[in-house]
């Protein structure tokens, strides 16, 4: 006999639990960041590709098991891979926004790219998450 599916968490919990993941993540990301740009001088489009990959990992992680209370829902490979697409619409906007605006507005880079982590997550890795990677749907996701 298979566990009763629990109910949706409520948006105002998955959307705090998940800015909290994000904040966390995106913090430790940052710092990363201004280590590779500034003392390791790696160019800034490598630096704001490379360091997502990280990011990725931990908020998936907290995504499954915390934010979006789905430890029992789905597969993990089956999530992940759905993660991945919303991963890497992620990837494309955070490397290209950042560049843009440090590259052509001279913006700094560490700030151009906390902007866009914020107009990204709200835009995309939020809603991309919620409906598509951990939605509940017959149990399976």
């Amino acid at each position: 006999m298979s566990a009763p599916e629990r109910a949706e968490p409520s948006h105002v919990r998955t959307l705090s639990r998940a800015t909290i993941a994000s904040v966390v993540a995106t913090a430790t990301e940052i710092g990363l960041l201004w280590l590779l740009v500034h003392p390791l001088r790696v160019p800034r489009w490598v630096a704001f590709w490379v360091v997502q990959f990280y990011c990725n990992a931990a908020t998936f992680l907290l995504y499954k098991y915390w934010a979006f209370d789905a430890a029992e829902l789905g597969k993990l490979r089956n999530q992940y891979v759905k993660q991945l697409v919303i991963f890497g619409g992620s990837l494309a906007l955070n490397t290209a926004i950042p560049s843009l605006l440090s590259y052509r507005l001279h913006v700094e880079p560490v700030i151009a790219f906390v902007v866009s982590q914020v107009v990204v997550y709200l835009a995309w890795n939020y809603p991309g998450n919620r409906y598509f990677v951990f939605r509940r749907q017959g149990g399976e996701t």
